[in-house]
């Protein structure tokens, strides 16, 4: 029995051996094929991440490519607008240079001219050479607007101040379309920074196209305000008129260009006008916008707003006010002009000595050292683009001499002032003055830079006209001593002095000073003389 249970027992762990050896077999054959399934897969995964590794490379280099071609582009655009920028730079200083002799020698003859046709020949010179430069300007302007470049000239002005340039400058265009011409701007004194220059040419422009279009009418320049705060404005400028409209296509098109939206290029408005492509570009500029409605047959409305018009609290003297020259106590200054035009120092020369001054003239650095070691002036005035060493270099050339070093020198140009003041400023310029000349600004400039003059404010004869009935009550007093008009002449006199303290001019001073002496010692001649010296002193400021 116990070999026969011995034997059970054996082919029962035998076949348990076996079972567990095929197991293991089994095992083993799907271990194999794991591993070969798991290799496959793996290959199959590789050769996959070495296709898209390529691929990706392959998209790594286009858009390296991509990058280095927008790169280029980028930089071909870059260079040609500053290409652009340059030509209408240099274009504008080509132009305004034969200009500038034009406007000066017409200038020239209309003060000695006397003949009424004549007269009218030059002052349509004069007005159409002045449009022709400030379309020039436009130009300039509208080639840095796209770009982002063009800085707008802020000045401080009254809006009555502003709005009066356009009385004198539109009329001898209406006269011919027989076509009336009306204002329409609030008695507000309060000073706001505007770009004046800039915003003028805008309304210029607007002006100009209703006179175009309206004949035996009328049109209406109307400006209005809203107060935001305390600090700002929105200014509303409106021009209307009774023309002969807009067709609808015409409106649109308009419409279209002045939409906040508009994305087309700004040049395209050009087949519009060069008035509207401008208009648009520095409307947007101020952050403004503009409204156009017209009927066929019945006129047009041009509406334009500009929000944001900082409020300046403190008023200040306007910059454009002229000064009248004292001379009879100094000599007038030396004047240096250098200019590789030969017509320009010509101009200069021929407007300044008529009123006696010396002006020497040099054509480049060179002469202009040897011309200041024989006559050192008191002031130079140089152009900025000569050939060879340009206004820049000149200007260091003649502050390495210690003798030279103090002396104003005004740098003048074609150039915008907004463009190239600070650089003249930070070379050490005295001021700029812009091509074509404004022989009253270089006139401000000379009386203020070479500090032989004394300065009148030009608004002072405003305020001495309400004391011009010293006068009559001095006729009055001679006739019969009263009280009471003693009375009321030391009151007058009172408020005079306060506003010649306020000016604080020796020579005003001293004139004040022989009024009361008169009045103190019962001089009523003395007192209409002395009184009399002062209005025509103040006369003599209104001139041009």
């Amino acid at each position: 029995m116990g070999t026969v249970t011995d034997s059970a027992q054996f082919d029962l762990l035998n076949k348990r051996i076996k079972h567990l050896e095929n197991e293991l077999r089994l095992t083993r054959q799907e271990k194999e094929d794991a591993q070969r399934e798991y290799y496959e897969v793996y290959n199959q995964l590789d050769m996959l991440v070495k296709i898209r590794t390529r691929e990706l490379e392959e998209a790594r280099e286009k858009l390296e490519t991509s990058n280095h071609q927008l790169k280029d582009a980028l930089h071909l655009a870059q260079s040609a607008n500053k290409a652009k920028s340059q030509f209408f730079t240099n274009v504008s200083h080509d132009l305004r240079t034969p200009l500038n002799a034009i406007l000066g020698f017409t200038q020239i003859l209309l003060d000695n001219c006397a003949d009424p046709s004549s007269l009218k020949y030059l002052n349509q010179i004069r007005s159409s050479s002045e449009n022709l430069s400030e379309l020039i300007g436009d130009l300039v302007h509208m080639s840095k607007l796209d770009t982002g470049k063009v800085k707008l000239e802020i000045e401080e002005c009254t809006l009555p101040s502003f709005i009066s340039f356009f009385k004198n400058r539109c009329p001898k265009r209406l006269n011919d379309k027989n076509t009336t011409f009306h204002i329409s701007v609030p008695d507000t004194q309060d000073i706001l920074a505007l770009p004046a220059r800039q915003l003028r040419r805008i309304i210029f422009h607007l002006l100009d196209n209703a006179i175009d279009h309206t004949e035996n009418g009328r049109i209406d320049l109307i400006v209005e305000y809203i107060r935001q705060d305390s600090a700002h404005y929105t200014i509303i400028f409106i021009v209307k008129d009774t023309g002969s409209g807009i067709d609808e296509q015409a409106l649109r098109n308009i419409r279209k260009a002045f939409s906040s939206d508009y994305e087309d290029n700004p040049y395209d408005l050009l087949n519009l006008g060069m008035g509207l492509a401008f208009c648009r570009l520095m409307v947007h500029a101020m952050n403004g916008h503009v409204e156009v409605d017209s009927e066929k047959g019945r006129g047009t409305t041009v509406k334009m707003t500009l929000p944001d018009v900082p409020v300046i609290q403190k008023v200040t003297t306007p910059a454009d006010r002229t000064e009248e020259r004292t001379r009879e106590k100094q000599p007038l200054p030396v004047l240096l002009v250098i200019d590789d035009t030969p017509e320009n120092i010509l101009l200069v020369r021929h407007y300044y000595g008529k009123l006696g001054y010396m002006v020497l003239g040099a054509h480049n650095a060179s002469q202009a050292m040897k011309k200041m070691s024989e006559q050192k002036p008191d002031l130079i005035l140089m152009d900025l683009n000569m050939p060879g060493s340009d206004g820049f270099e000149t200007l260091k050339r003649i502050r390495t001499r210690k003798c030279f070093k103090s002396i104003p020198v005004l740098a003048y140009s074609a150039t915008p002032p907004a463009e190239i003041r600070q650089k003249t400023e930070e070379a050490g310029f005295a001021a700029y003055v812009t091509k074509p000349i404004d022989f009253k600004e270089l006139n401000r400039l000379i009386d203020l830079h070479t500090g032989q003059a004394k300065h009148i404010p030009t608004d002072i004869h405003e305020k001495m006209g309400q004391f011009t009935r010293i006068s009559t009550l001095a006729d009055r007093f001679e006739q019969h001593v009263s009280t009471p008009l003693l009375s009321e002449i030391t009151q007058t006199l009172e408020r005079l002095g306060k506003i010649v303290d306020d000016y604080r001019d020796e020579e005003l001073t001293q004139w004040y000073e022989n009024l009361q002496s008169a009045f103190k010692e019962f001089d009523m001649a003395g007192l209409k003389v002395e009184f009399n010296k002062l209005t025509q002193t103040f006369k003599k400021v209104e001139q041009p």
